[in-house]
């Protein structure tokens, strides 16, 4: 009981404009995850066009590194196994040569990094004019950044496969969701100085 007393003091000693922020964050997410798991992703209705418009874009920047190669996209059915259930999708294909240089499944198509960019825009205080402005800019940048760690990945894959593990969970990711958290930043700090000449 103690414990729980302790819990609820901290609690309580939150600011109320980080409760607030906390609470539509935390409201947000669970709106999202029902949406997108329970109509979204069984129907793949953004997913598929999303993954194909990225691989396509990515296919056209490896042929523009990579010159007289035949690079060609394509969904091809995969078979997944994670711990005892196997399962069938579809994945974006990237192909140099009759050679597969990456998959782009439905996860890594940047869906994922657009909500949690555009999430913490909706639930930080700031005028909307701002978020809306903010976010379509820097929707572009997460579309443009994911396209380059994709082509990389495939510029990895064809030239170098052994870092491509390394890569692809490591050092790519901590780029986008460096590249995310510092659009968070500057967000906020624009909106400091709007406020401030307000």
């Amino acid at each position: 009981m103690n414990y729980l007393h302790k819990a609820l003091k901290a609690i309580n000693e939150i600011p109320n404009p980080v409760k607030t922020f906390a609470s539509k964050a935390l409201l947000l997410l669970i709106v999202w995850q029902v949406v997108y798991l329970g109509f979204l992703a069984p129907t793949r209705i953004i997913d598929k066009p999303l993954s194909m418009f990225t691989g396509n874009a990515t296919a056209w920047c490896v042929k523009k590194l990579m010159p007289g190669h035949s690079i060609v996209v394509k969904e091809v059915l995969q078979r997944e196994k994670v711990e005892a259930l196997e399962f069938d999708y579809l994945k974006t294909t990237i192909f140099a040569d009759g050679m597969k240089l990456i998959g782009i499944a439905d996860g890594c198509n940047g869906l994922s990094l657009f909500i949690l960019f555009i999430g913490f825009l909706i639930a930080y205080p700031a005028s909307l004019w701002l978020k809306i402005r903010y976010g379509f800019l820097g929707l572009i940048l997460i579309v443009l950044v994911n396209i380059l760690r994709c082509t990389g990945l495939a510029m990895f894959a064809y030239f170098n496969p052994k870092v491509l593990f390394f890569a692809h969970h490591y050092l790519f990711k901590v780029m986008v969701y460096g590249i995310v958290f510092f659009l968070w930043v500057r967000f906020t700090q624009i909106n400091q100085k709007i406020n401030q000449h307000a």
